[in-house]
């Protein structure tokens, strides 16, 4: 049948009024079929070789292989394909039709090696497939028959990458180039998915543009616009809809390729455990796995990416590893991929329920962090937090006014600068010490019951002993020294006293002073105050 394809690829091949070629494996034991097995088997295919060194077979090919017989004395099966180009190529190796043990399955390996495939199709399998430096345009797979123990796909060129409700045990791509991948309606054990490159770039004779959310209510309803938006965007790699919970997801080390940042991944698939470490991601990204176990989440280079239905555990028992700083300014929300929204300005603040869902995608780190018992990063998404309801009411004030509104909104700046939000005890007690001097610096140059010497008078008395001729210049000196020294430090005891309410008696000072020492009481008990829900918060933490 091969000889045919090859031979006559334009006729009648097989049955009548049929063009399709099939090959039937039975018993076959480390077999391969590539140009120089056939040409050893029939010389005169030499003159069919392309000038890549290749056989070419345009008409639709079977493989087909199913063993009925006994199994005894069989062994492992490895079968091969290579340096063959086909038009069509359909799969069909339903190799065992008995109950065997997995181990037999696992050990039978069918390895494609350099094909070059316009539309490759599995309808059913039950034993290892690798392919290895194929170069395939339409890679498809979406039949309940396809019981493979592992599919490995390494170094090859993909166009499309399509498998839908199969049953794999071993997903594994590594040094692939994709340019559109789907895994839909699987059931996978393990997922493993290095070094690849997924190249989402949208081809398009339009140009993709950013779509303001003030702008979108008028964009969608406007038909003189021609461009498009994200909306008319199709995910160009899919994980989702997965039947079981994956074991184990492994994702590192790849590239998804933008041209201008709008193509679109989507991932929300059901795992135990998952990595994703160490990518580049210049698309869009939606990540919405369900996490019961473990999540590593390091090293990536995000876009913009957007966690509408993203769920993992919040018990300290699972492991959860995310690198906050990584993906803190490139969190989204996306309706449908219609608008970017980031509540950066007064039309995206005044939408309250977007709001909103854009604060949940904050909050679920912040309790994660919180959980696991990481308070920096916990402390990084509260601000971001606390940051994002500053921006509303900075909106609420300007646009509706009120005592209320600027007293919170002012309060909330206030919680901003003296303690991050009750994040940064240290920081308040930094901003209390400088506080404590420079009130300190205007009591100094006035006079208060504890300190009577007017400055006025000290520096008289040191320009007399510099100008004069007295012998006692020296000790006079460190007399005023000692005395310039004292005022400092009642100056600096009065702030003090002033600033934590002590108040041993009456106010110390007359005049103006006596009311800025009033005025900085109350500041002192109610930054103080503050400082100190600040210190038992972190205490609680």
């Amino acid at each position: 049948m091969l000889y045919k394809a090859i031979t006559k690829p334009d006729r009648i091949v097989g049955k009548e009024n049929s063009y399709d070629t099939e090959i039937l494996l039975k018993k076959r034991k480390d077999y391969e079929i590539n140009p120089i097995t056939l040409i050893e088997m029939f010389p005169d295919l030499k003159s069919y070789l392309k000038e890549d060194s290749t056989f070419e077979i345009k008409n639709t090919f079977y493989l087909k292989g199913k063993i009925n017989d006994d199994l005894s004395g069989f062994g492992d099966t490895q079968f091969g394909i290579k340096n063959i180009d086909f038009k069509n190529l359909t799969i069909n190796l339903n190799l065992y039709s008995k109950e065997v043990d997995s181990e037999i399955f696992a050990s039978s390996l069918f390895n494609f090696e350099k094909l070059k495939v316009d539309s490759l199709r599995i309808e059913s399998s039950n034993a290892v497939l690798i392919f290895g430096n194929c170069k395939i345009e339409h890679f498809i797979s979406f039949y309940p028959s396809v019981e493979s123990p592992a599919l490995r796909i390494h170094n090859s060129k993909l166009e499309e990458l399509n498998i839908n409700n199969t049953q794999i045990g071993f997903f594994f791509l590594q040094g692939n180039e994709i340019r559109n991948l789907k895994l839909q309606e699987n059931m996978m054990k393990q997922i493993v998915m290095v070094e690849n490159i997924f190249d989402l770039r949208y081809d398009s004779l339009f140009t993709a543009k950013y779509i303001p959310y003030s702008r979108y209510e008028k964009r969608k309803n406007d038909s003189t616009t021609f461009f498009r938006d994200v909306i008319d965007r199709y995910p160009q790699f899919e994980m989702l809809g997965f039947t079981t919970y994956v074991s184990f997801i492994a994702i590192e080390n790849n590239k998804f390729l933008s041209e201008d940042g709008f193509d679109y991944a989507q991932m929300a698939i059901n795992a135990e455990r998952m990595i994703f470490n160490d990518n580049k991601v210049e698309c869009l990204i939606e990540f919405s796995p369900t996490i019961t176990g473990n999540l590593r989440m390091n090293n990536n280079e995000f876009n913009k990416i957007t966690f509408p239905y993203f769920s993992i555990p919040e018990t300290p028992q699972n492991l959860v590893d995310i690198d906050w700083h990584s993906i803190d300014s490139k969190i989204v929300y996306t309706d449908y991929r219609k608008y970017f929204y980031k509540a950066e300005n007064d039309y995206e603040l005044a939408d309250v329920a977007t709001f909103r869902k854009y604060l949940n995608s904050f909050q679920k780190f912040y309790n994660v962090y919180k959980s696991n018992g990481n308070v920096e990063d916990a402390n990084e998404v509260l601000l971001r937090i606390k940051e994002l309801h500053l921006r509303r009411y900075k909106h609420l004030y300007k646009t509706e006014g009120g005592t209320t509104n600027f007293f919170r909104l002012k309060l909330n700046q206030l919680l901003s600068a003296y303690t991050r939000h009750g994040t940064d005890p240290a920081q308040a007690m930094t901003a209390s010490m400088y506080i404590i001097l420079l009130f300190a610096a205007i009591y100094f140059f006035y006079p208060s019951e504890w300190d009577t010497t007017t400055k006025k008078v000290m520096m008289q008395s040191f320009k007399e002993i510099f100008t004069s001729r007295r012998s006692n210049k020296l000790r006079e000196s460190f007399r005023l020294l000692g005395a310039f020294f004292l005022s400092v430090l009642n100056a600096v005891t009065l702030s003090i006293n002033a600033f934590i309410t002590l108040g041993f008696g009456n106010i110390p000072t007359k005049g103006a002073a006596k009311y800025i020492c009033i005025f900085q009481g109350f500041l002192g008990w109610f930054l103080l105050s503050i400082f100190i829900v600040s210190l038992i918060n972190q205490v609680m933490m």
